[in-house]
């Protein structure tokens, strides 16, 4: 916030130049502020200077934001590099199209070229009152804050369209006239609040600036007198069963001088209509509570007591925006604030209070129909009809739950028994070949270093299908669920150097090499899925590429919003893969023209995607044909504490 360095000079003519200013400047007629600009109700125009810094470490693009919908013109002249003034202007004679944001208030983008200080002017004009805020932004920063801002008064106009509904739901079913003036004096409130604080010329009115600014004073000047009409009303000073006509003909005469006010606007547009309401607001923050405490205490009418209760934050909430709008405050979130707050206070206070006279005639009613129901037999037997046929069907619905649940735990008990099954007969045979392979790696000492690969790929097969059973088919897995429990980091190097061994097994004659980054020594992931995935990639990479080719496995560890992630790649320079193919190489049983003639089921892409996306990571292939395929897996760092896996 820029609440600090500004100087003002008044131009009443508001024709000055820039020039002009500028050389007014050097006689010293600029006029220093205290804190941010409280200009008042301006006549002609009022040109602003400040020499800014950008913010540490933001030199470039910032966003000069002036903190009050209703400026009707804002003029910047910002320095440009290579000397003179750049002009721009925005404002509500100005169509949304023009300005640097489509904001409702006035955003200028500025550019800061070092860091150095930078002068700049603002000119401004309008029939408001100005007294704002201006507030340098980083871009970055300026969306977060417009994001909560567009959140705070989503919330508060859906606030009274939500009371508006049910008031008049209300007074449509009761037909309770103090539910329809509520609805009434919310809608008026709701419109008011919508073109005074600029959203109506952003989505409502673009380029008719006199139609926004007609409605503008239109519903300013009819909030007292509905105000007025809704409370006395309530609180029985006007009515049928009212004792005094005074209160009737002060709701007559704010309406009358608020109509007046609104057609002298429009026909003459004098500066003194926004003081007018000004002054009518400053009436009402004292006559009122005078008014509802007479009637609450002298009186003894509790509804009087309760409306000057619930209305005192809005009260509050009013003085402290006529004391910033009289330049008596300053511009501050509090005192911009403090009437929404109050407001939305004091509307759910009321809403209660008039719902309670709702309510009190919907329980006569709902009594009345029942004594009626009670007296009639013919209505208590069908009513008895009813309610057995409810529990005939919710009975017939539950035995069919009943037998949901019996089939699912039968599906169960047949799921865990045929994994069990193929368990325990897949062990057995993996055993035979396990120590078949063994055997004859140690007996054949005079193998080739071919017979001798073959034997330790065997090896190697039989192991990782081991872990498999070990891991994902044993009984107590199926009692509990899966589960990630990584108890103790990988070492990143030493897994996708084992996974280079592995695949240079598969290859034939490739250049293997590792590249792994500082860092990577220590990561938490569930080892054992991230090795399956990697051979499978790595075994791929070899299985398509020709002798000689090079199989890069990279590894490094990075940081995303706080959480670590590894990045994991495998990259050849072989013939690729084809534009066609590329789109459906995940997809199961899946084979390209690359694998005719290659032993394969086209299975182990998509069980590789599946197992790193079950430690919640992703696996993208980048191929061009002719240029080599490069394989990401991107893997999150899982917690030490068990994860339970996605279902699927």
């Amino acid at each position: 916030m820029i609440d600090s360095g500004w100087v003002a000079l008044r131009d009443a003519s508001g024709t000055l130049t820039l020039e002009q200013v500028r050389d007014a400047e050097l006689a010293n007629s600029f006029v220093p502020q205290n804190g941010a600009p409280r200009l008042g109700y301006l006549r002609g125009a009022v040109w602003l200077r400040n020499t800014i810094r950008p913010p540490a470490g933001e030199v470039g693009e910032g966003l000069l934001e002036l903190q009050f919908p209703a400026i009707d013109e804002a003029t910047l002249f910002w320095p440009r590099p290579g000397g003179g003034f750049e002009e721009r202007r925005a404002g509500d004679r100005h169509p949304m199209a023009q300005r640097d944001f489509e904001h409702r208030n006035i955003v200028f983008r500025v550019n800061f070229q070092d860091d150095r200080p930078v002068t700049f002017y603002l000119k401004l004009q309008g029939t408001h009152v100005n007294n704002f805020n201006v507030v340098l932004w980083s871009p970055q920063r300026f969306l977060s804050a417009s994001l909560s801002e567009q959140l705070l008064w989503g919330l508060l106009l859906a606030l009274h369209g939500v009371l508006i509904l049910t008031n008049l739901w209300a007074f449509y079913s009761t037909r309770d006239t103090d539910s329809g003036l509520f609805a009434l004096f919310i809608t008026v409130s709701f419109v008011s609040i919508s073109f005074l604080e600029g959203f109506g010329h952003q989505y409502l009115l673009d380029g008719h600036p006199a139609l926004n600014d007609a409605l503008v004073v239109t519903f300013w000047m009819l909030s007292p007198p509905v105000a007025y009409l809704f409370m006395l009303r309530y609180v029985g000073l006007i009515g049928a069963h009212a004792t005094v006509r005074w209160p009737t003909w002060l709701v007559v005469a704010l309406t009358s001088w608020a109509v007046a006010v609104i057609a002298i606007d429009q026909a003459l547009h004098p500066l003194w209509t926004r003081p007018a309401y000004t002054a009518t607001q400053l009436v009402s923050v004292f006559l009122l509570p005078v008014i509802l405490a007479w009637r609450g205490w002298i009186q003894h009418v509790r509804a009087a007591q309760l409306m000057l209760l619930a209305s005192l934050p809005s009260l509050l909430g009013v003085g402290l925006r006529l004391g910033r709008n009289l330049g008596l405050l300053p511009p501050h979130p509090v005192t911009d604030s403090a009437y929404y707050f109050g407001l939305a206070a004091y509307l759910l206070l009321l809403n209660y209070t008039v719902s309670q006279r709702y309510l009190t005639l919907r329980r006569e009613k709902e009594e009345a129909q029942a004594l009626a129901l009670a007296t009639s037999r013919l209505a208590e037997q069908e009513l008895e009809k009813r309610v057995a046929q409810r529990t005939a069907d919710i009975e017939t619905a539950m035995r069919q739950v009943q037998t949901s649940l019996e089939l699912e735990r039968k599906l169960l008990s047949d799921r865990r028994a045929f994994y069990a099954t193929v368990s325990h007969e897949l062990r057995t045979p993996l055993a035979v070949i396990n120590a078949t392979a063994e055997n004859l790696a140690l007996l054949d000492t005079h193998a080739e270093a071919s017979t001798s690969a073959r034997y330790h790929k065997i090896l190697d097969a039989s192991q990782r299908l081991s872990t498999l059973l070990d891991r994902y088919l044993r009984q107590d897995v199926f009692d509990r669920g899966p589960g990630l429990e990584p108890s103790s980091p990988t070492d990143l190097r030493l897994l996708l150097n084992d996974v280079m061994q592995a695949a240079r097994l598969a290859g034939h004659g490739q250049r293997f090499q590792v590249d792994v980054a500082d860092g990577a020594e220590s990561f938490f992931c569930d080892e054992v899925l991230t090795r399956l995935a990697l051979n499978s990639l790595a075994e791929n990479a070899a299985k398509y590429t020709p002798p000689g080719a090079t199989i890069l496995v990279r590894g490094r560890v990075t940081t995303l919003d706080g959480r670590r992630q590894a990045l994991l790649e495998i990259i050849d320079d072989g013939p690729g893969i084809s534009s066609d193919d590329l789109p459906h190489v995940l997809e199961p049983a899946f084979r390209g023209v690359n694998a005719a003639g290659v032993p394969g089921t086209g299975m182990g892409l998509p069980l590789a995607q599946r197992m790193i996306e079950l430690q919640g990571g992703s696996l993208r292939l980048n191929s061009d044909a002719g240029c080599g395929t490069r394989a990401l897996v991107v893997l999150p760092e899982l917690t030490r504490s068990p994860m339970a896996l996605p279902a699927g």
